[in-house]
């Protein structure tokens, strides 16, 4: 439209009619209903992707702090104070930075005292040991007391009472005789291979150490006023103390952000911490690019990294939401123009009465906006408020910043100014047409665009295989292939579109095929042929719709099988235990279990090749440890059949050798504490075995076969079957010497996954969004041509047509855009699906390599519901049709 037109327009806009225009719609419900409903979906499509990306990096902040320890992803202050400051320390100094830190807690250590007490050893000499002195606030609730009451004190553990003899009220003594301290009480010895969060900051003092995983000395535990005295009588002159502070949960990454400034303004004395004001010029200092640093070194904090990585993470999922937000505005954006479109049919007449009186097209593109003006208002107004509730239900955090929220208003206005140029614009250029002035624009549906999409899919098809699973590794903040991300949404348009540029070709068919077909098939093949381009066009948006949600629920589960499947095939079972060389393996386990010895080197082919030799139980391996079925074609039943056949004298060993191509027996040497020859024979193919480490490759024999041999393995391990805690307790009712090595959530650093596992979690947002649209889309579908229907309807029944033919029509009208389009959407998800899932291996270095796992319930449920949807619009469309007066609809026009 020109700049005279939009004059003209606007000054029509002034007179009566069109200042009243607002109200007229008043008693069209249906009308106001989907041009509010198109104006939410675009409002929301764009408004969700900052409260989203907000969400993810609040979500990126707690997941990578429920990883760590507390204390590394908060703050530790500390330094050497005299004893007397340990009895009165400086206040916590964090309380100034407000509620994203703390509260603080206050700690003090002595470490390596030696503890005496008063019974003597079998020697003769007094019963002593090395121990740790910790001073931790509020550790009394943090203890099992095993005898006293609580209260300030000693506060000794049980294994230093049972080496040392020392009871409550007994003198414990420390050096030689410089401290002598009463025993308050004792408590259950907190060292072992699992320790309680709040004691994660003092890991070094109470997990197991050394390849035998040795208990460290027993830590003692003691108020402030205790360790103080005791440094006092130990001529301590400076005690190791501090202040640590956690980060409070729900903070975002603008929160840590500025905690991250905050700390890195600090003043120069030692002895207090002086925070900077904010504008200040030492904040202006601090806000330099060295921050980061400083904290993480003064500091002993985690925060920069978190945030940075929580930032990463936000690009690379903002790089891929946006343009789904868009495909998804631009779907509203075509709802918005069929709901104008729907507006003009209803009122054909006036327009062209308002067209013969000299009214321009632009004009009337301006009442269309004056008229549906309060549901387009309110319409994006839910739609902001609708992707708030939809970020958190869906998103990764329900805490998004305050400008994301600005932003989200943001959008929701430029949506709402998206939504009033598509309604002028459809009207005016439907009222230009009314004039006679339609332009012939065959060649634009002629022209087949879809080839661009094929192209865009197969470059996106190609990166991903380049680049892998594109996450984060490790510790490296990395950023991720967009293109490859974007292969399941480009694949999916393009196979609809395709498909749909098929189906509006070969629908013209439909009715010669239909001819002399009962009257409820001919009928509706009829009708779908007269209207093929708006049941194309339903058809497409179930199609996007149902995939999108097909495809991301498919490789939601896929990935999580291949997660647990790869850190179980490494762990083996679900738990891992090393127990000490030659320790006796502990009996009366309350759950399946099975041991496992490793020979940790030897040759084979003659060449050193690094492979790891692991002798198995066959009897009790197949209870204990972790199969997929698609690690080797033979059940490993029968695989265990196999290795358990006896060796004959001098033969091949039975086994299973995976990551060596091996076809046949394989001359092979043991090194031990000499070097054996043997020879294995392979009993069946296997991509994957529990067990195995990473690429490493490994041979699983009958330990019966060694033993034969008179070889030991290097490391002993039980693996046991079932829930951990449970495992862990029978091991130390059962009195055994332990260590967890490999830990199932240890295996695969989550945080990495991020980016695709929330990526697709929006996907499936939008997809739900899609679904609404879809509904939307029928409501329009059956309302635009309602008039044709009722007239036809009167017609037909005067004709014979039954209610039940006719509804069986409407149904099967129905069924050819929305079941026809969901069912189409979600065979093209599971093939999309089974097109990437092997290109995207969350941890390149473990094995098995990527599982596909259809999510057959979601897509079955989607089918399903589907046709649900169909039944109940024709029955609902059939009910309406009952009940219009055809003589009503004429008089009306509509």
């Amino acid at each position: 439209m020109s700049g005279g037109r939009i004059g003209d327009a606007l000054r029509t806009a002034a007179s009566a009619p069109w200042r009243r225009a607002p109200l007229l719609l008043r008693r069209r419900p249906g009308v106001l209903a989907t041009v509010a409903g198109a104006s939410a979906v675009v409002a929301a499509a764009l408004a969700s992707g900052p409260l989203f990306l907000s969400s993810v990096g609040t979500g990126s902040v707690q997941v990578q702090a429920a990883e760590r320890c507390a204390r590394d992803t908060g703050a530790t202050y500390r330094f050497a104070a005299t004893p007397s400051g340990v009895r009165d320390p400086i206040p916590d100094p964090f309380v100034p930075l407000g509620d994203t830190l703390g509260p603080g807690r206050h700690w003090a250590r002595l470490d390596l005292v030696r503890l005496h007490g008063d019974d003597p050893a079998p020697d003769g000499a007094p019963a002593a040991t090395d121990a740790s002195v910790l001073a931790l606030d509020d550790f009394l609730d943090h203890i099992d007391v095993v005898d006293g009451e609580p209260g300030p004190g000693l506060w000794i553990s049980d294994r230093a009472a049972a080496v040392t003899g020392l009871q409550i009220g007994d003198a414990a003594t420390f050096g030689d005789d410089a401290a002598r301290m009463p025993v308050a009480g004792v408590y259950r010895d907190l060292a072992g291979p699992d320790i309680a969060d709040f004691w994660c900051a003092d890991s070094d003092v109470l997990l197991p150490v050394g390849p035998d995983a040795d208990l460290p000395p027993p830590v003692l535990l003691a108020d402030r006023g205790t360790m103080a005295a005791l440094a006092t009588d130990l001529g301590v002159p400076r005690v190791l103390t501090g202040w640590e502070a956690a980060l409070r949960a729900g903070d975002s990454v603008a929160d840590v952000d500025e905690l991250v400034q905050d700390l890195a303004c600090r003043g120069p004395t030692v002895d207090e911490l002086v925070w900077c004001a904010p504008g200040s010029a030492s904040r202006e200092q601090a806000d330099g690019h060295d921050a980061a640093a400083f904290v993480e070194d003064f500091f002993q904090s985690h925060l920069p990294f978190v945030a940075a990585r929580s930032r990463a993470i936000q690009t690379s999922v903002g790089g891929v939401i946006w343009p789904l937000a868009a495909f998804a505005a631009i779907a509203g954006g075509g709802l918005v123009a069929a709901a104008a479109s729907l507006w003009f049919d209803r009122r054909r007449r006036e327009v062209r009465l308002l067209t013969v009186r000299g009214v321009s097209p632009a004009g009337l593109g301006v009442k269309a906006v004056l008229e549906l003006s309060i549901p387009l208002v309110v319409g994006a107004a839910a739609g902001v408020l609708v992707a708030g509730g939809m970020v958190s239900w869906l998103g990764p955090a329900r805490v998004v910043e305050g400008t994301a929220i600005t932003q989200a208003l943001g959008t929701g206005v430029g949506a709402l100014a998206l939504a009033v140029f598509t309604v002028a614009l459809v009207v005016a250029t439907r009222a230009r047409n009314i004039e006679g002035r339609r332009r012939q624009r065959a060649w634009l549906v002629a022209v087949p665009w879809e080839l661009l999409l094929v192209a865009a899919t197969v470059v996106s098809y190609h990166r991903l295989g380049e680049w892998g699973v594109p996450v984060d590794r490790g510790a490296d903040v990395s950023t991720v292939d967009v293109w490859g991300l974007m292969f399941p949404t480009l694949f999916l348009l393009t196979v609809v579109a395709v498909v749909s540029r098929l189906l509006a070709r070969s629908v013209a068919v439909v009715p010669a095929i239909t001819r002399s077909a009962p009257i409820a098939l001919y009928l509706g093949g009829r009708r779908i042929s007269r209207y093929r381009v708006a049941v194309v066009g339903l058809a497409a948006a179930s199609a996007v719709a149902a995939g999108v949600l097909g495809y991301a629920a498919t490789f939601d589960r896929s990935l999580s099988a291949t997660l647990d499947a790869k850190a179980l095939t490494y762990v083996g079972s679900d738990i891992a235990v090393r127990l000490p060389f030659r320790d006796p393996v502990p009996t009366g386990l309350t759950q399946p279990s099975t041991v496992v010895e490793t020979y940790r080197t030897a040759w084979i082919g003659g060449r050193d090749n690094g492979v790891r030799v692991m002798a198995i139980d066959p009897a009790t391996f197949g209870d204990v440890a972790f199969w997929d079925a698609s690690f080797a074609e033979p059940p490993l039943a029968t695989i265990l059949e196999r290795m358990a056949v006896p060796p004959a004298d001098g033969g091949a060993i039975p086994a299973v050798i995976v990551g060596l191509d091996v076809d046949g027996p394989v001359d092979a040497v043991i090194r031990t504490t000499g070097t054996t020859e043997v020879s294995f024979a392979p009993v069946a193919r296997a991509s994957a075995f529990p067990g195995m480490n990473r690429p490493q490759p490994t041979v699983f024999v009958a330990a019966s076969a060694l033993d034969a041999l008179d070889l030991h393995g290097d490391v002993t391990e039980v693996w046991i079957r079932g829930d951990r805690d449970r495992a862990l307790s029978d091991l130390e009712a059962a009195g055994a010497t332990f260590r967890e090595d490999r830990r199932v959530d240890d295996i695969a650093d989550r945080t990495s996954f991020l980016t695709v596992s929330w990526t697709f979690g929006y996907m499936r947002s939008l997809g739900w969004a899609a679904g609404i649209l879809v509904l939307a889309g029928v409501a329009i579908y059956l309302d635009a041509r309602r008039r044709d229907r009722v007239l036809g309807y009167a017609f037909a029944r005067r004709m014979g047509l039954t209610r039940g033919q006719h509804r069986r029509a409407l149904l099967l009208e129905l069924c050819a855009g929305i079941v026809a389009g969901c069912w189409i959407g979600l065979a093209v998800a599971v093939v999309g699906a089974w097109l990437a899932y092997d290109r995207i291996d969350p941890v390149p270095g473990y094995r098995p390599a990527p599982l596909l796992r259809p999510a057959f319930a979601v897509v079955a449920a989607l089918a399903a519901a589907s046709v649900v949807v169909a039944v109940v619009a024709a029955a609902l469309a059939q009910r309406r049709v009952d009940r219009d007066d055809p003589l009503e609809v004429l008089r009306a026009g509509t």
